[in-house]
């Protein structure tokens, strides 16, 4: 499955994904991307405010076994924007945010009995977000890595460890 369009303002998006598999393995895999060049938030303005996005997503599963599943889930996602900022209502000051985000996850479903599954899943979160202003630059990022686990017959107890590094820094550089 395909799609293109376009529009005013240099605006376009174009998009494919495909889905496939068979008793044992199936799979689904999709990107997309969104662009426009916009235009200026001030009536005397004379730059445009753009917006750029691409997001991709990939999604593996196997029922192979007849009392186990497992999936892998991966998606990224990254933009751009362009805004007019300014206090004195003119087009010279422009606000800038730049950032990617990605997600990936193993799952395991297994069934033990009628009475007793369990579902273990490990996953990575990245995000890194960068803010751009006459005032200089804020960054913000985060790498977490999560690990929990759950049974059916004990659905409210869950057991969980995430752990991993973050960054923030605002644009005074504290």
């Amino acid at each position: 499955r395909t799609s293109v369009r376009g529009g005013s303002y240099g605006t376009s998006q174009a998009s494919a994904a495909v889905i496939g598999g068979d008793k044992d393995i199936n799979f689904s895999a999709s990107l997309s991307r969104f662009e426009t060049t916009g235009f200026s938030a001030y009536r005397q303005g004379s730059e445009d405010d753009a917006h750029r996005y691409l997001a991709g997503a990939l999604r593996v599963g196997s029922t192979k076994w007849d009392s186990t599943h497992i999936d892998f889930v991966s998606r990224l996602n990254s933009s751009y924007t362009e805004l007019d900022f300014s206090p004195t209502d003119s087009d010279d000051g422009d606000y800038f945010v730049d950032g990617v985000h990605s997600v990936n996850a193993l799952t395991v479903d297994h069934i033990f009995n009628s009475k007793l599954s369990a579902r273990v899943v490990a996953g990575h979160d990245y995000s890194d977000r960068r803010y751009f202003n006459s005032g200089g630059v804020a960054m913000q990022w985060g790498s977490v890595f999560k690990i929990a686990e759950f049974t059916r017959w004990a659905p409210r107890e869950r057991h969980e460890v995430e752990f991993g590094p973050s960054y923030r820094r605002d644009a005074a550089g504290k």
